[in-house]
């Protein structure tokens, strides 16, 4: 189940069995990040979810925004959720300005630091909210 409201903010939710928590794309205004908090456990329709949502807001809006991925919670994911990823989100590289990451684990980041630089952006990375 993938649900979007309308007009000045955009929430994801999806269906996770391994986790009731759901990644969201909550922006407040046209020119703040997009930000994503994503489930202990992600999995690969977790991850096209949020990603296929963010280049829905993304060529919606026209503009370039950033992208602030937190992954401070995820612990793991599925193999192919990087992929997922990068297949939902490859249509708005083009409006992406920068993907600023939130992440602890080690393995969480190279896979989200791999999907990022597969996609040519901009990317920071930091361990902190």
């Amino acid at each position: 189940m993938v649900r979007a409201r309308a007009a000045s903010q955009q929430t994801i939710e999806a269906d996770d069995p391994e986790d009731a928590r759901s990644p969201s794309a909550p922006p407040e205004a046209e020119r703040e990040p997009i930000r994503l908090r994503f489930p202990r456990h992600v999995s690969s329709a977790n991850a096209a979810a949020a990603s296929e949502e963010v280049a829905r807001v993304l060529l919606s809006g026209g503009r370039p925004r950033v992208i602030v991925a937190d992954l401070l919670e995820v612990e793991s994911f599925d193999p192919t959720a990087p992929i997922a990823a990068l297949t939902g989100a490859r249509r708005a590289t083009h409006l992406i300005a920068r993907v600023d990451l939130i992440v602890r684990h080690r393995v969480v980041r190279l896979a989200a630091l791999a999907a990022v630089r597969v996609l040519g952006l901009p990317c920071t990375i930091r361990a902190e909210r």
